[in-house]
């Protein structure tokens, strides 16, 4: 089963894990590896776009329309 990326939003990216504890961190654009998110592409021409939390280290992965 393939796994479901969500499609990046059209603000800034505020990081999950910061926003519970209270303290809402916008993450920073990040340079995955691309070889790893060119493997996870569902289908050829999707792209990936990975955020990082500057506060906790906090990884997101999104698709881009």
């Amino acid at each position: 089963m393939a796994k479901t990326y969500p499609t990046l939003p059209a603000g800034p990216v505020i990081c999950p894990n910061c926003t519970e504890s209270g303290n809402p961190i916008e993450m920073e654009r990040d340079n995955l590896d691309v070889d790893y998110l060119a493997e996870q592409a569902p289908e050829r021409g999707t792209e990936f776009q990975s955020y990082r939390c500057p506060d906790c280290e906090y990884v997101a992965v999104f698709r881009v329309r």
